[in-house]
């Protein structure tokens, strides 16, 4: 299954992204596990940053196949999203540009 993932910024065709502890995540969620925050769909994705969208412009989505995601720890919309964690060191290709407009 393919996952997407967000990012504000450029950071390569071919990246190995870390987890880590998202410095944008809701009050609510986990503080203690390091993960990379994926969707199985683009719009999951969207969906999951509806609430980080005040920076308006350029977003990469990336995406990664054939690795275990898990279920996320107090993520109320993770049932909407699809929203799923990578706990490992995973290679991810940027796969579309896309703009974020009012």
């Amino acid at each position: 299954m393919m996952l997407y993932h967000l990012s504000e910024r450029w950071l390569g065709q071919r990246v190995t992204l870390a987890p880590r502890i998202p410095r944008d995540r809701a009050p609510f969620e986990d503080r203690r596990v390091r993960r990379i925050c994926v969707a199985p769909t683009v719009q999951g994705c969207l969906l999951a940053l509806r609430g980080c969208f005040y920076n308006r412009g350029v977003w990469w989505i990336y995406a990664t196949s054939g690795v275990d995601a898990v279920e996320p720890i107090s993520v109320p919309d993770a049932s909407e999203t699809g929203e799923r964690w990578l706990l490992h060191p995973t290679e991810m290709v940027c796969v579309r540009r896309i703009t974020i407009s009012t």
